[in-house]
């Protein structure tokens, strides 16, 4: 009976020691379950990129766009900016070529000199500068009084045989400055003179004498 113990004994010791663990293989399920874990995981950090991107991208196009709209802003500004100044300088120039002509018209070699007076306490004065050389003539007045309403001043070049109107004007402040241009013969003008006349003026002098002065 010992004997059969002993027999069985080491036949169990064999029987333990020919077992081989068995490691479970793992199943399809389990990898599909793994991959679809792994696959959903790496598309939310793709969604989660691509929004941040999207916020990155929105906000790089808001900044440009504001960029642009400071540069048209300050485009718009320096055109306004560059217009006025050379309007500026164009009616500076204007301004400029204008007072230069006055001058020459005043004191060039070829320009005679005549007085108008009139008679009364502060009474209206003016002189003619005729340049010869350019017909050309300026007529500057001084304490002219106020026209009435509907009124005007109109200045002549009197001719022996005619009355020549150069134009009309109104003074400010009691001067006035009077240009024009006309081709009269040296030695046939008389006389030069001021009336007041009806607005637009007249062909010929119908009004009060209020200056005037003779060769």
């Amino acid at each position: 009976m010992t004997r059969d113990m002993g027999h069985d004994e080491s036949r169990a010791a064999t029987d333990r020691a020919d077992e081989v663990p068995i490691t479970t293989a793992p199943s399809a399920t389990g990898i599909f379950r793994a991959v679809n874990a792994l696959a959903w995981r790496r598309g939310e950090w793709l969604a989660a990129a691509a929004s941040i991107l999207l916020v990155v991208s929105v906000a790089v196009l808001a900044a440009l766009l504001r960029d642009r709209e400071r540069l048209r802003d300050e485009l718009r500004t320096e055109s306004t900016s560059v217009a006025a100044s050379r309007a500026s300088v164009d009616s500076l120039r204007l301004a400029i070529a204008s007072r230069d002509s006055l001058i020459a018209g005043l004191t060039g070699r070829d320009v005679a000199v005549m007085t108008l007076t009139a008679s009364g306490t502060r009474a209206p004065f003016a002189r003619m500068f005729w340049d010869r050389a350019t017909n050309r003539w300026t007529f500057v007045a001084h304490d002219m009084p106020a026209l009435p309403s509907g009124k005007t001043y109109q200045l002549w070049l009197v001719t022996a045989s005619a009355k020549i109107s150069a134009g009309t004007f109104e003074p400010r402040n009691g001067d006035a400055v009077v240009r024009a241009t006309y081709a009269l013969p040296a030695d046939s003008l008389k006389a030069i003179a001021v009336t007041e006349e009806p607005a637009g003026g007249v062909p010929q002098p119908t009004g009060r004498m209020v200056v005037a002065g003779g060769r």
